[in-house]
C-alpha cells in the first residue's frame, strides 16, 4: 500500500468480518470524498495544462521568430538565451512513406531492364521502399532512368506533419 493510500485511510483488502451499516456508510462516505477530491485535482491539473500548452505555444513562436538559428544537421531549431535560461524550439520534419506511390514504383521498376538489379537495392519483397529518398534517388539516377521513374520515386517520400518540441535548461 502506497503512503498516499495509507494516510487516506484506506479499509483493508480483506476484512474477518462483515462491516456494520455504519461501517458501510463511513467507508462510502470517505470515498466520495475522495473521488470529489480527485475530480477537482483533475479540473485543476486541466486548466493548469491549457495555460503552460498556451504559454509554450507563445514561447515556440517568438522562439522562432526571434531565436539564432542552432547548427543541427537534422534538424530546424533555434535558441534564445536570458540572463538564467535558454529557451531551444526545435522544428522536426517526419517523412512518411506513401505506400501507394511506392506500389507503383515498383511496377515501374518490375517492368524496366534493370528490374533484377534495382529491386533488391531498392525493396524489401513487401514493396516496402529500403533506401532513404537521398539513397533511392542516387540508385535510380544510376540506373539512367527518365523523369518520369524519378517522379515515380518522389511521390513515394510525403512530408509529414512537423512537431515542435520545447525544452527550457537553467545556465
Amino acid at each position: 500500500m502506497s503512503a498516499v493510500a495509507a494516510a487516506a485511510g484506506m479499509p483493508p483488502l480483506r476484512w474477518d468480518y462483515a462491516p456494520s451499516p455504519g461501517e458501510i456508510d463511513e467507508l462510502a462516505a470517505t470515498f466520495l470524498q475522495h473521488e470529489a477530491r480527485a475530480a477537482e485535482a483533475y479540473r485543476v491539473a486541466i486548466e493548469l495544462d491549457e495555460v503552460s500548452e498556451i504559454f509554450k505555444e507563445r514561447l515556440l513562436l517568438v522562439t522562432e521568430q526571434f531565436g539564432e538559428t542552432m547548427n543541427c544537421q537534422w534538424l530546424r531549431a533555434k535558441v534564445l538565451t536570458g540572463t538564467s535560461f535558454e529557451v531551444i524550439a526545435t522544428f522536426q520534419e517526419t517523412k512518411v512513406i506513401d505506400q501507394g506511390a511506392v506500389d507503383r514504383l515498383a511496377l515501374a521498376v518490375t517492368r524496366s531492364s534493370d528490374a533484377a538489379v534495382l529491386m533488391p537495392q531498392l525493396f524489401k519483397i513487401q514493396w516496402n521502399l529500403l533506401p532513404s529518398a537521398a539513397e533511392a534517388a542516387e540508385i535510380v539516377k544510376s540506373a539512367k532512368f527518365g523523369a518520369a521513374m524519378t517522379d515515380l520515386l518522389r511521390s513515394c517520400f510525403v512530408k509529414g506533419a512537423v512537431y515542435p518540441s520545447l525544452s527550457i535548461r537553467s545556465l
